[in-house]
């Protein structure tokens, strides 16, 4: 087939073929995000957290990418409580929360050397500095909309998150992607059409409201 023969060609190019399925993935990724939204009713920090930490947790593991992600929740959580009282304007209170979930992720990393937990001081740059980023989105939700709403979200972009992370691990999948993308891709487009059209209720609405639709 012709998909196959040009992943092959670019395989021998240098690019790497768990660089293309994780790429072809990320539609369905992102598919399974606006299900989880129109049809269940998680909503989580909108489509493209929930894919981003996804892909951090396939590149560092899960172990390693659970530990961090939450150690930022709980370190931008105290920090944003310490730094109420101080009524700071926005941007520097934001620098200042991600200053101190920084000390918290250096200060795991030379923990992490006393137990022979060399793992975590393994872990690349990038998926770090994604992870503290979204310091600034749960801040900024709690903030707005208070605690219970921004661990509420957290909660659901975690566990989005993980989702992403196990359709990213199953290589079966990953193989019939590549060798069968054109179709793939239609399934993606019927899905999102049909999705897009839902007004239905969503499944944790028809479960809030059971009482009153029964």
């Amino acid at each position: 087939m012709l998909p196959a023969a040009i992943f092959n060609f670019m395989a021998v190019g240098g690019v790497p073929l768990e660089t293309v399925s994780a790429l072809l993935l990320l539609p369905l990724l992102a598919t399974l995000v606006a299900f989880a939204r129109q049809v269940v009713g998680l909503k989580g920090f909108n489509i493209f957290t929930p894919l981003i930490i996804a892909f951090v947790f396939h590149e560092v593991g899960l172990e390693y990418g659970l530990t961090i992600f939450g150690l930022v929740i709980v370190s931008g959580l105290l920090a944003r409580l310490i730094l109420k009282r101080w009524r700071l304007q926005y941007l520097p209170r934001m620098a200042l929360i991600i200053t101190v979930v920084t000390a918290a992720v250096l200060t795991m990393f030379f923990v992490a050397m006393f137990f022979d937990r060399f793992g975590f001081i393994e872990v690349s740059l990038l998926p770090v500095l994604v992870l503290v980023a979204l310091a600034e989105q749960f801040a900024a939700v709690h903030i707005e909309h208070g605690a219970k709403v921004a661990l509420v979200l957290t909660l659901e972009t975690a566990l989005l998150a993980l989702l992403g992370f196990g359709v990213l691990s199953w290589s079966p999948l990953a193989a019939l992607v590549l060798q069968y993308p054109i179709p793939y891709f239609v399934i993606i487009i019927v899905l999102n059409v049909a999705l897009g059209r839902w007004t239905g209720l969503r499944l944790l609405e028809v479960w809030r409201f059971r009482t009153l639709l029964g």
